[in-house]
């Protein structure tokens, strides 16, 4: 079961997307597990990071149409630092310019 809740764990904060499809669950023994192992504890933590961080960003932005404001408020994030990760992932500002 412990086993389980990794994998799934694994696939939430490296799934680039809202739903998780059945390739970006890495089963033990798989392909994408493994390679992962191969990486240094630190390069593997700062992408899970990265990639959690910009979805969550993206996901607030979107839903407040784009108000940095709006989104740090619910986030409980400064203004100023809510948008230099805006900026850090090159996300619009405005969810209406092109998304």
């Amino acid at each position: 079961m412990r086993e389980l809740c990794t994998v799934l764990q694994r696939a939430v904060v490296f799934s680039s997307e809202c739903q998780i499809s059945a390739p970006e669950i890495a089963l033990p023994g798989g392909e994408a597990m493994e390679s992962d192992f191969g990486r240094p504890f630190r390069a593997a933590r700062d992408e899970a990071v990265a990639a959690f961080e910009k979805g969550y960003v993206d996901d607030l932005r979107r839903r407040h149409s784009g108000n940095v404001t709006r989104a740090a408020r619910e986030a409980k994030h400064e203004r100023r630092s809510f948008g230099r990760l805006v900026k850090k992932y090159g996300l619009r500002v405005s969810a209406f310019e092109g998304d």
